[in-house]
């Protein structure tokens, strides 16, 4: 009987002790709460692998698109490729000799030169409106021979390891000593000195173009590019004269400038800053349009050239309104059949009244023998 009491008394001071033993901090036991049967899903967000930068993807060329490799190109050679990005508004300055290959022509740039992204665009749009215009083609199985552009001023020839094949070489130059250079070119190349292309940094160090801002446009003037490129062109199919050489170069530039001028802004400046003239000082008449077209003004000095332009212009449009657009294209047959030499080394040599006289028939056995008398009279009512 007092064990049991006993036991009883030790086990109600057991409960007390708990009862009233210290109070624990809530931080130490978590509270639990229970989970329902319907769970609001709150958005994860996951970790996400950093992105490369630009320089740690590697490139890799859509289909279309071309690789261009210049690795171990000398510093001192022309055969450095580069691409223009086709937007106006952007510019590439040239600080090496380079070149742009294109579907019928390769550009062959000087250091300095400063192209608009679109340059190559409206380059093509050229090339395709002078062989539109002239009914010519720049001739795609013309080889022409080995070139040489060392006599323009390097001393040598940058691009001498191009091949060109079948496509036209068009040099870009800049006139860096002040010199005055200008454009011209042949059946094998075309050479252009360009005002609006030359770098600020070169103009601004050239005392003679620097004090004369007028000699630079506010536009790319494209009538000197394209009235040289008509001369390739031409040149590629068959030997003229020298008015007709001119004249036609005239014709076909004015006429693809005017095909081209609602597409850019630069080809309707350069249109509408070009003066052509109508008439020649000599007054030209049915009685001596022939002998006038046989002289061939092969006499001329250089500072009084003009008036071949502008007779071979005017002989064109007269041409072209009484015989068709086609004109020059059966003109360029005739004197290839016919087997006058085509000049390999320009534009400038084997004029002769010999051959002028040779032409002039061809002319007449074309267009009719009163050809002469007939644009003289038409001639005259132009005044």
């Amino acid at each position: 009987m007092k064990r049991s009491i006993l036991c009883v008394v030790i086990l109600l001071v057991a409960l007390c002790a708990v009862a009233c033993g210290p109070k624990r901090e809530a931080t130490e036991e978590p509270t639990v709460t229970p989970t329902t049967a319907t769970v609001t899903a709150t958005p994860t967000v996951e970790e996400s692998t950093p992105t490369p930068t630009p320089t740690e993807v590697p490139f890799t060329p859509t289909p279309t698109e071309e690789v261009i490799n210049n690795d171990g190109v000398p510093e001192d050679s022309g055969c450095f490729r580069i691409k223009l990005s086709g937007n106006k508004e952007d510019h590439f300055l040239t600080t090496r000799f380079c070149y742009i290959e294109s579907e019928k022509y390769f550009l062959l740039l000087d250091k300095d030169l400063d192209l608009p992204g679109d340059f190559t665009k409206q380059m093509d749009m050229l090339v395709d409106a002078l062989e539109e215009v002239s009914g010519l083609s720049y001739i795609p199985d013309y080889k022409p021979d080995g070139m040489d552009c060392s006599t323009v001023h390097f001393g040598y020839d940058p691009w001498r390891e191009m091949e060109y094949n079948n496509k036209i070489p068009i040099y870009i130059f800049v006139d860096r000593e002040g010199q005055n250079l200008i454009s011209y070119a042949s059946n094998m190349h075309a050479v252009f000195i360009s005002d609006e292309l030359t770098s600020e940094e070169v103009w601004n160090s050239i005392p003679i173009f620097r004090d004369n801002p007028y000699r630079r446009m506010n536009f790319i003037d494209y009538y000197p590019i394209a009235h040289e490129l008509a001369h390739t062109i031409t040149l590629r199919h068959g030997w003229y004269t020298k008015i007709m050489t001119e004249g036609s170069a005239d014709y076909f530039a004015e006429k693809a400038l005017k095909s081209l001028s609602d597409k850019s802004t630069d080809f309707a400046e350069s249109l509408s800053h070009q003066m052509f003239l109508t008439a020649v000082r000599d007054n030209i008449t049915p009685q001596n349009a022939e002998k006038m077209f046989t002289a061939d003004y092969l006499n001329l000095s250089h500072a009084e050239r003009g008036d071949e332009y502008t007779l071979g212009r005017m002989i064109c449009i007269y041409l072209a309104e009484t015989y068709g657009d086609s004109f020059f294209k059966d003109y360029a047959k005739a004197v290839s059949e016919e087997g006058f030499p085509m000049e390999a080394g320009g534009i400038w040599y084997n004029y002769s009244e010999a051959n002028a006289i040779r032409q002039a028939e061809v002319f007449k056995s074309l267009f009719g023998d009163d050809v002469f008398t007939k644009f003289g009279e038409w001639y005259q009512k132009q005044k």
